[in-house]
């Protein structure tokens, strides 16, 4: 222990005695500053022969590289067989690259800018490991480390991590901050682990527990707005109306008998929020499958018109590559060939121009057919699909609708139920000479001007019928705004895509004849050479007149 006791001291002295220059140039690792270091730390002459070539660096089992200001760890893959390394008292701010060090038992680290534990994970062979006077803030990564036994993480901002608990983390030291751990140090630090790890545990689950309930919560949400049932869970719809209704909220506090009223009034505005979510429910199953059915049928249309296309485009290209492979045994017609033969090249030639042509154009009208008749049904079903969707939002409007009527009769019916019973009670109130001291402050006018009761009533009576007003309104403007989503620009994008087909079939059809023509030119350059070299004539005029047709459009 009190050789433990003196290396503290002595890390101490050596914590006040660094003597780093902080404005000097930041160090960097390299072969230059290796040798130094070495030199620098073992005996005069014997570092000399054993780094005289870059390469013997490679036998280096031992080095200190200290107080040369550096910044970051580099280079060290030239001594792979290292097993003692100190990088102690420089300006290091993160553990990294030591991957190659495999062979490397110690590790001093002391006195740099390291915050975190990182990066150490291949260096299995590790037993000491020294981290003393950094910025560290928690002991971590070190799992892999199966043969470490020393550990020193003092003058780092660790807090309440004391021997026992990280002998339980980790088992195999036997030195902790050149503190011996003792077997009482151990079943302390597992005791101690073991209640660290439940009440870990507990905090999980409890938010795991909340996250759960969050993104129940959440779910609910996103599906009470798709089901336009926003604000009717539970109790919502009766706090709504009440929230800010400070003269029913006073009255409420009068009597066994209004709060009677207001219990049973509570129950029934709940009995139409279930009303209003199951029809909100019950119908937003009918708009989604409408939607869900009339986007299968469009995509089902769609791949039965892309594979028409395909199929007369492919008897297209079929056909033109028929007619390119014969065009190209014209081509190779030479000049000592007989004239005959030319002039059928290009008779032929005109032909197959001919031929191609009305094919270009019998597949335009049979696409152009098929858009047609593609765009004449997309408008009918779209027409269709908005007419089915219309119905069932008409029908959602119209039971909505019907709940909210019979909401104002029950607003009705509980206004004149309130009314009575507060009659009584200030008739019974003045009858008694009862002093007003006791009332809630909105009451006592009532209770003083006996006939301002039943404006003092109406004003909460209306108040209900706006906020009503206000959210049948929403839920209308809800339920057309989502219509309007789904079918307000079908038209719209049926006509973009119906201009977009005929603009691409256009584009591709002329490009097939200008890709003809192109062919074609090799044959009219052959003609007009052998045309030029006076061979043919006495048919010259005959060739020429060929010609001059088959460069007609």
């Amino acid at each position: 222990m009190e050789f433990h006791s003196e290396i503290e001291l002595a890390e101490e002295e050596m914590k006040k005695k660094v003597l780093v220059d902080y404005e000097s140039v930041p160090g960097v690792i390299n072969f230059d500053l290796l040798r130094k270091a070495l030199l620098q730390h073992c005996p005069e002459g014997k570092i000399s022969k054993a780094v005289a070539n870059e390469s013997d660096f490679e036998n280096c089992a031992n080095i200190a590289i200290e107080y040369f200001n550096i910044l970051r760890i580099d280079f060290l893959w030239v001594m792979p067989n290292l097993k003692v390394l100190s990088l102690a008292n420089n300006l290091i701010e993160k553990i990294e690259r030591l991957d190659t060090l495999v062979n490397l038992v110690e590790l001093n680290l002391s006195f740099n800018k390291i915050e975190k534990i990182e990066n150490l994970n291949k260096l299995v062979n590790l037993e000491v490991l020294n981290l003393y006077g950094n910025g560290i803030s928690k002991i971590e990564n070190l799992d892999e480390l199966t043969k470490l036994t020393l550990l020193s993480v003092g003058g780092n901002n660790i807090n309440n991590l004391e021997c026992e608990i990280v002998s339980a983390l980790l088992p195999q030291l036997v030195y902790y901050d050149y503190s011996f751990i003792s077997e009482a140090d151990r079943c302390i630090g597992r005791s101690l682990n073991l209640k660290m790890v439940q009440e870990i545990e507990e905090k999980e689950l409890i938010e795991k527990e909340l996250k759960d309930a969050f993104e129940e919560k959440e779910k609910r949400k996103e599906y009470q707005r798709r089901a336009m049932i926003e604000g009717f869970d539970d109790n919502e719809f009766f706090e709504f109306l009440m929230a800010d209704d400070a003269n029913y909220n006073a009255i409420r506090t009068v009597g066994e008998e209004a709060v009677f009223i207001f219990n049973d009034y509570q129950e029934k505005l709940s009995n139409f929020s279930k009303k209003i979510c199951s029809i909100g429910e019950e119908y937003l199953v009918l708009r989604e499958e409408e939607v869900e059915n009339f986007e299968k049928g469009s995509n089902e249309r769609e791949k039965i018109c892309s594979d028409m296309v395909d199929q007369i485009l492919c008897e297209l290209r079929m056909k033109r590559r028929e007619w390119k492979r014969e065009l190209q045994d014209l081509f190779s017609i030479k000049s000592e060939e007989p004239v005959e033969a030319l002039v059928d090249s290009l008779q032929r030639s005109q032909e197959v121009k001919f031929l191609f042509s009305d094919l270009i154009k019998q597949s335009w009208f049979k696409l152009m057919d098929l858009e047609m008749r593609r765009f004449e049904y997309a408008k009918e079903t779209n027409t269709n699909f908005e007419l089915e969707l219309k119905e069932i939002i008409n029908k959602q409007v119209e039971a909505f609708q019907n709940v909210f009527t019979d909401i104002r009769d029950t607003e009705k019916q509980f206004k004149q139920a309130i009314y009575e019973v507060m009659n009584r009670i200030v008739t019974d109130f003045h009858a008694r000479r009862q002093h007003l001291g006791n009332l809630p402050q909105e009451l006592k006018w009532i209770f003083a001007e006996p006939e301002s009761l039943h404006n003092f009533i109406k004003v909460s009576y209306e108040q209900h019928l706006y906020l009503l007003e206000c959210l049948e309104d929403k839920l209308m403007q809800l339920l057309l705004e989502w219509q309007e989503q789904k079918i307000g620009h079908l038209a719209k994008k049926e006509n973009e895509r119906n201009r977009d087909a005929v603009y691409r079939l256009n584009v591709f059809l002329d490009h097939q004849i200008n890709y003809f023509d192109e062919m074609t030119k090799p044959l009219l350059k052959q003609c007009q050479k052998i045309l030029s070299d006076g061979y043919v004539d006495k048919v010259q005029n005959k060739i020429l007149s060929a010609v001059n047709q088959l460069q007609l459009k």
